[in-house]
């Protein structure tokens, strides 16, 4: 194992993290934060300090990152960063609860979107600190590092690897690093048209740069805890609904637009990712209307539309009190929690390829069960899938789920209700950040004690680079390469 490399590309991020801090210390300036501004100056000069210092320290003789190492990397560096990150919350004296700060950094880091805190009473220099984590978070914060490793002699191929699963990875040009920064290239220009379209709609400034933030990343993140409810705006509500569509599809697809090839960016994923929010909305709708939960058809059909966008991206922005709508409305928007958006996208949970594999490798076994002999491959539209691929992915979902179920059994340590911990356990790991019961639209989770905090924020960790890459590292083989092991 290469620490030294290991120790350098973890040290690199971490001076993006304290870059990231820059903003949000200028917004403490501009909001008189006195406090919040030392300590985010404090903790970006900390940061730097420490990682500069390792950086200048270590000069690790080979930079050719292999596989193990790569996951390594990727691992450290989240955990990392949630560490860092928490420097804010504690220097500038917002929370004296480490745990606390870990839950606000971590949640932020992992675009999950969620808090223990009133979002009302956070100061604002801290709310754009979440903001930019989010925004870093959303793409990756590697992917980043990515664009930049080459300066050091370092390929990111297998840092890139470790961070996406295989199903997940995206390539835009030969080299890595150009696809890297091709792909923040995209993201920035997301942020940037969607900010616009807000700042002339009646949100402040202030609100309209977090929400965009917030949603580009399909993290959720809103000024107040009301989220979007407190302006009452439709025009506001089209404009994070579309981004946030548009960032939980593939962004490699995004080249087909640009070059007119409009049927090749219709591939079968976003296909059927449309079909699921339009299939789950005309439910929700129809549910609703025969309730006579709303006034009329419109406004049936506008908080039905946006909470489905909202639970099918993983956003988790909230317009409507979900958690009163009849049964079959809020259990088809728990469904949502577990597909979430195409793959190689800002959106978190199973993804809509994986759940389309699976759904066709059962159709596949009950032919198979009608014809013995035939030989039949999975295919996602003309593309047959290898085996590989579609043993990778029945794997992946039966970890999430098996996840799911531990996390949700250690959240019932405390005695809440079913709606609550059960809906809790799938919103961190999913990467959604609201949740049904106790928590509701707000996201807030300051029910759970300090000790469950903790295991969300591992749920969030799990969630967010996809099971294996955070699990493997604590697997025997994973530090003994060599030991030969018999698998059943």
């Amino acid at each position: 194992m290469n620490f030294r490399l290991v120790s350098k590309i973890s040290n690199m991020t971490l001076l993006i993290i304290a870059a990231a801090m820059v903003p949000a210390f200028f917004t403490a300036l501009y909001y008189h934060e006195r406090d919040i501004a030392i300590g985010l100056a404090v903790s970006s000069a900390v940061t730097a300090a420490i990682s500069g210092a390792f950086l200048m320290a270590i000069k690790p003789a080979n930079t050719t990152l292999k596989p193990r190492e790569g996951y390594l990397v990727v691992s450290l560096c989240w955990v990392l960063s949630s560490c860092f990150g928490a420097l804010p919350f504690l220097i500038g004296g917002y929370t004296s609860s480490p745990i606390d700060a870990f839950f606000e950094s971590c949640a932020s880091i992992t675009t999950t979107g969620a808090t223990v805190s009133v979002l009302e009473l956070m100061p604002r220099g801290l709310l754009m600190w979440k903001a930019m984590m989010h925004w870093l978070g959303g793409m990756g914060i590697l992917v980043f590092a990515i664009s930049i490793l080459p300066a050091v002699g370092v390929s990111g191929n297998n840092l890139f690897n470790a961070e996406s699963s295989n199903i997940q990875q995206t390539k835009l040009s030969g080299r890595m690093s150009d696809s890297a920064r091709t792909l923040y290239t995209m993201y920035f220009g997301f942020t940037i048209s969607e900010f616009l379209l807000l700042f002339f709609s009646k949100m402040t400034t202030f609100d309209a740069i977090i929400t965009t933030l917030g949603s580009v990343s399909t993290s959720g993140l809103f000024a107040h805890s009301s989220g979007l409810m407190s302006y009452n705006s439709i025009y506001i509500e089209l404009v994070t609904a579309f981004f946030t569509i548009a960032v939980s599809v593939k962004f490699s697809l995004y080249q087909y637009l640009l070059r007119r090839e409009y049927g090749k960016f219709f591939d079968p994923e976003v296909k059927a990712f449309l079909k699921i929010l339009f299939i789950a909305f005309a439910f929700v709708t129809l549910d609703l209307y025969l309730h006579g939960s709303y006034g009329s058809i419109f406004e049936t059909m506008r908080y039905a539309l946006f909470q489905v966008i909202a639970f099918g991206t993983t956003t988790g922005y909230g317009i409507a009190n979900y958690t009163l709508w009849p049964a079959f409305s809020r259990f088809i928007l728990f469904l949502l929690f577990f597909v979430g958006g195409c793959a190689a996208s800002t959106s978190g949970s199973i993804k809509v390829v994986r759940v389309f594999i699976a759904f066709k490798l059962v159709v596949r076994n009950i032919y198979q069960r009608l014809h013995p002999n035939a030989v039949v491959a999975v295919k996602v539209g003309n593309k047959a899938i290898p085996a590989k691929t579609v043993s990778s992915v029945t794997s992946f979902i039966f970890m999430f789920f098996l996840v799911f179920f531990i996390g949700t059994l250690i959240l019932s340590l405390q005695n809440l209700d079913l709606k609550t911990t059960v809906s809790s356990a799938i919103s961190m790991l999913s990467g959604t950040g609201i949740a049904f019961g106790s928590i509701g639209a707000t996201g807030n989770f300051s029910v759970f004690c300090g000790p469950l905090r903790l295991v969300l924020c591992a749920l969030m960790l799990l969630g967010r680079l996809e099971l294996f890459t955070i699990i493997m590292i604590f697997t025997p083989s994973f530090w003994n390469p060599t030991r030969s092991q018999n698998v059943a």
